[in-house]
């Protein structure tokens, strides 16, 4: 007790020495902890700048464009890694060139096809209306002037059409632009039901009391969609088959619904999915781009087409297309 009297009388003292030097302790280690915490993020910069830099390249490296190659001096893990991505450069410029060629001549190959398929579509029923109305001439029918002078409305329009197509392929354009006017909408599908009419097997019903149904499209496009939607419930009959199109047109108030329905095979469920990709088709000899092609001019003029079918029993094709005014 007697030799701890001094440390008791400056107890307070000592107390404030050891709380000044932990203070002092706690300064040195939170210094020597935030210059470490700087250290490292500089280092750790440094290391990854590289890294970040061929990140920013792969980003911006894209099939076909101008990709920059990485300059690196090193031997290193880093130097190996851009040597890799240099090679992938140089890789991809050769395989963008070749799939460059590719799509071209895919291009031209489904441009002949679909040109191919326009000009053929309605050669078919153009033939056959000529042979009737040459039998009509032969056998003297009282009514053969009235049938000479609707089969040469028909003829001139789809000759002007294949004009038309001739003109855009030798100019290697694209399929004619659409020129959309106000357009009458029965008297369009007068005239393609016109163009299959002598098909003595098949029986065309239509009837509209309303001859003025005006919508906003391309006068010859729109007479293609139903020159092919026609000719393909024709194809889907059987041989000697006594056949039937109904064609119908609903108000719907803001569009008009065209529905055409057949008797035909109608569509197997698994190839439903289908119907509208381009160059599929369940003909043998069909090029598979004329349904494409009628869902992309229906779109185009703002309309929609869809589809029922039951196999054995028939198809249904539904066209909306808004009204005129409401184009």
């Amino acid at each position: 007790a007697y030799l701890n009297l001094p440390y008791f009388a400056r107890q307070h003292e000592l107390q404030n020495e050891v709380s000044s030097f932990l203070m002092t302790l706690m300064n040195v280690y939170t210094f020597i902890i935030v210059l470490s915490i700087i250290v490292i993020l500089l280092i750790s910069n440094y290391i990854s700048r590289p890294l970040r830099m061929i990140k920013e390249k792969l980003q911006r490296l894209t099939l076909g464009g101008a990709n920059e190659k990485i300059e690196w001096k090193g031997e290193d893990e880093i130097g190996r890694l851009v040597e890799e991505y240099n090679r992938m450069v140089d890789q991809m410029a050769i395989k963008a060139e070749l799939l460059a060629k590719s799509e071209r001549e895919s291009a031209w190959r489904e441009m002949a096809k679909q040109v191919a398929h326009e000009i053929k579509n309605p050669l078919t029923p153009m033939k056959l209306s000529v042979q009737y109305l040459l039998r009509s001439w032969n056998e003297k029918d009282p009514d053969w002037e009235d049938r000479l002078y609707r089969l040469s409305e028909t003829l001139i329009q789809q000759i002007d059409t294949l004009s038309d197509i001739a003109t855009a392929f030798s100019d290697f354009a694209k399929m004619p632009k659409s020129n959309n006017e106000k357009t009458n909408l029965h008297e369009i599908i007068n005239h393609a039901i016109e163009l299959y009419s002598d098909y003595t097997n098949i029986q065309i019903n239509y009837s509209q009391s309303n001859t003025e149904l005006w919508v906003y499209a391309d006068q010859k496009q729109l007479l293609r969609v139903f020159n092919n939607l026609i000719k393909n419930a024709i194809q889907s009959f059987e041989i000697n088959q006594n056949g039937f199109i109904d064609i119908d047109i609903e108000d719907k108030n803001d569009y008009y619904e065209i529905s055409i329905r057949d008797n035909g095979c109608g569509i197997e469920d698994d190839k439903k999915p289908l119907i509208f990709v381009p160059n599929f088709t369940t003909k043998s000899k069909g090029t598979g781009l004329g349904l494409a092609m009628v869902k992309n001019i229906i779109i185009s003029m703002n309309g929609t087409i869809n589809f029922e079918s039951t196999e054995g029993k028939g198809t249904v094709f539904i066209i909306n297309l808004p009204k005129y005014e409401n184009a």
